[in-house]
């Protein structure tokens, strides 16, 4: 599944599309626009539905008029199997643009988007629609998982990728993820015939065990691990686990076990950064 590249929106004969709030910061610092100043720019070309999205935020970091219907479910935006269809320069949740899908699995997608809030690159999994009440349930508790491993220092002493942001975009749940390098599984592919240095197996070996000791202290247990969800920084995790344990884990024994895998998607890339003009976001 490619990101699809939508063309030009124009109106008037000008091909102005985007605005993005990195704009101001040539001069000052960096200033959203409210949704009445979008719409007041882009209201003749902008849809019914994202007309109403706008109304129901406060600000706005990035546009761009790419947002068109080319898929059979969720009003164009969703593909058959009721995944998100990106579209390269087009923007999530009026803040991240997207660059480059880096990651792809049954349950959702990671795509690379530079915030034009913070000017930093980012991963943003965008999970499959929940189409049930179950899988909602399971989507969210996903989230709730990822944000339990948050903490200060968890990072750096367990390893733990760092959630930067969640919301819900046009019917999907998605988690902002700091932007790491290539996975584990990228380096043994790129080793090929030769072996891994055995200080770099041991990194990756005590990175695991730190990240376990730091899931088991909050009744967490991920149930299917992949090199390519271990990344190169540090051997750090991208969030994807199995829950055994009460869902608010007020209790260190497990009180139940739910067996519903809910895989992460591998991140590439590197880490996250500010953008330079020396440096290609794509």
């Amino acid at each position: 599944m490619e990101i699809s590249r939508a063309g030009e929106a124009r109106s008037n004969g000008e091909s102005c599309t985007t605005w993005s709030a990195l704009s101001s910061a040539r001069t000052s610092s960096i200033r959203s626009k409210s949704p009445q100043a979008i719409l007041a720019l882009f209201g003749p070309q902008m849809t019914h539905r994202e007309k109403l999205e706008l109304a129901a935020i406060q600000e706005v970091w990035y546009f761009a008029l790419r947002n068109r219907s080319r898929g059979p479910n969720n009003d164009g935006y969703d593909d058959h199997e009721h995944h998100y269809i990106p579209v390269q320069h087009e923007h999530l949740h009026y803040r991240y643009e997207v660059l480059k899908k880096i990651g792809y699995g049954g349950q959702g997608q990671v795509i690379r988007c530079l915030d034009h809030m913070r000017n930093t690159l980012v991963a943003v999994k965008i999970l499959v629609s929940p189409l049930s009440s179950k899988r909602d349930k399971f989507q969210r508790m996903e989230i709730k998982m990822a944000l339990a491993l948050q903490g200060e220092g968890s990072d750096e002493d367990y390893n733990v990728v760092k959630v930067l942001k969640y919301f819900d975009f046009r019917g999907h749940h998605c988690i902002v993820l700091e932007l790491l390098k290539e996975s584990l599984h990228d380096v043994i592919k790129e080793a090929g015939l030769r072996q891994l240095h055995m200080g770099m197996v041991k990194t990756y070996t005590r990175g695991i065990l730190k990240f376990l000791c730091h899931t088991k202290a909050r009744s967490i247990i991920h149930a299917d691990y992949q090199a390519s969800e271990w990344t190169q920084h540090s051997a750090r995790l991208c969030s994807g686990v199995v829950i055994i344990g009460d869902s608010d884990h007020r209790e260190n024994r497990p009180r139940w076990s739910q067996g519903r895998c809910v895989r992460s998607v591998r991140l590439s890339g590197r880490r996250q950064g500010h953008v330079t003009s020396g440096d290609d976001p794509v």
